[in-house]
């Protein structure tokens, strides 16, 4: 754990450095969340151009730094004057869906591929309420600590591997269908359920498929850049319309890749059943 998680940790420190800070001027202030956010050196997190996701050596991040992970986004951020949740970096997309498809005294059967400790969970219950039955599919060791932060809450459940059978009403990853060997397969595997809608966030797409690796001090994961046209495509035989294509201004420093392979932006796309 770096020496700036384990001072977030620290939550008396936290409090105290949160006053601080709320008391400078405005301007001042956004400055310095940006910088403590963001950070000032944007090193490029990603090296090399591979063809297949086996030729990058997986270095996996220690039980501590996947329990950390687990935890992470799950104290929720408020503003102050009407008490909302405050939701970033495309957090607000299955909100927004779960409330667009809630039907009352009928719950909502969602899988979260790559869901961490919950994060999105947290923000369905925070600012939809609707009744859900929510599923996460997590590595082992994410699963276990997820059991842990949520004892007492039946409508959530974990798994380490997605369901053999059943249906479900929304399929949604959050930045996680990048770790899988075979991400469009992955694609037309959440067809299977059936689901009125497939959300898929913050992972790269270009027009061609290409692996890099993805470097974080010790930890080393291989990290597809899936085809757009082919996801479309394969979603399209599914019969899947992508219904939203878009992405944010979060820009990832590319600049040690060549035109071609330079993907500096994550995707978001919306999938429809027909």
């Amino acid at each position: 754990m770096s020496l700036i998680n384990r001072l977030a940790a620290f939550r008396p420190l936290n409090q105290i450095a949160h006053r601080a800070v709320n008391g400078l001027p405005f301007s001042l202030r956004r400055m310095l969340y940006n910088l403590i956010r963001d950070g000032i050196v944007h090193s490029p997190p990603f090296k090399g151009v591979h063809a297949r996701f086996e030729d990058v050596e997986i270095k996996h991040p220690s039980a501590e730094a996947a329990e950390t992970f687990a935890r992470a986004g799950l104290s929720l951020k408020r503003e102050d004057s009407a008490g909302l949740v405050v939701l970033r970096r495309s957090h607000s997309f299955l909100p927004l869906a779960v409330a667009m498809l809630a039907k009352r005294g009928q719950a909502l059967r969602i899988i979260d591929f790559g869901g961490s400790g919950g994060i999105d969970y947290s923000f369905v219950k925070e600012t939809v309420g609707a009744e859900v039955e929510y599923l996460i599919v997590e590595m082992p060791t994410i699963c276990a600590a997820g059991r842990k932060l949520w004892p007492n809450e039946p409508q959530l459940s974990f798994s380490e591997s997605l369901p053999t059978e059943g249906e479900f009403d929304i399929v949604y990853s959050w930045s996680a269908i990048q770790y899988v060997p075979d991400p469009l397969g992955l694609l037309v595997q959440f067809t299977r359920y059936k689901p009125r809608v497939v959300l898929i966030l913050q992972s790269p797409f270009s027009r061609h498929a290409f692996v890099r690796a993805q470097v974080q001090g010790a930890v080393c994961l291989p990290h597809w850049v899936s085809s757009l046209p082919e996801a479309e495509r394969v979603m399209g035989e599914r019969g899947y319309r992508l219904a939203m294509r878009a992405t944010n201004e979060i820009e990832m420093n590319v600049d040690n890749y060549d035109r071609d392979h330079r993907v500096s932006h994550m995707a978001d796309l919306v999938f429809i059943r027909e």
